[in-house]
């Protein structure tokens, strides 16, 4: 019995059918490299000061895959450029949320609330990024970065 459930499992996996409720592995690897593409092409356009172009772009990398931080950080920074400083706040906050330990999304939001007047808040978010860059032996600066 356990001989003829293997030979169906892996005639199962040759003939390219998954259970239900798997994504098939072609499909996550094309999902993939397409927010990997996305993500250099947002990279270029915020390097280039398409702020705009980045946030539609970032936008789409977070449709693809809501749990990527760094996509958040980034749209943050095209918002910010572009003025809009809560929703820069509510990028890097979604961010910090994903992942507790990013200096750099913490660095990001403090120096938003420096420019809101918020000192208190961006005093907090500046020393947690100040602690966790320490914890890896970096810097921190204290404003928002410019796109490179």
């Amino acid at each position: 019995m356990k001989q003829a459930i293997t030979i169906l499992g892996i005639a199962t996996l040759l003939a390219g059918v998954t259970p239900a409720g798997y994504a098939q592995p072609k499909q996550i690897l094309l999902a993939q490299s397409q927010t990997y593409d996305l993500s250099q092409q947002g990279e270029d356009l915020l390097k280039n000061g398409d702020y705009q172009g980045a946030v539609k772009v970032y936008s789409q990398v977070l449709q693809l895959d809501p749990k990527d931080n760094h996509a958040y950080v980034n749209r943050g920074r095209a918002r910010f450029e572009l003025g809009d400083k809560r929703g820069a706040v509510d990028d890097f906050s979604e961010a910090v949320q994903l992942n507790p330990n990013d200096a750099e999304a913490y660095r990001q939001r403090g120096g938003v609330y420096l420019t809101l007047g918020d000192k208190r808040k961006a005093r907090e978010d500046l020393q947690q990024a100040t602690k966790l860059t320490s914890n890896r032996g970096g810097g921190v600066n204290s404003q928002p970065t410019k796109s490179p």
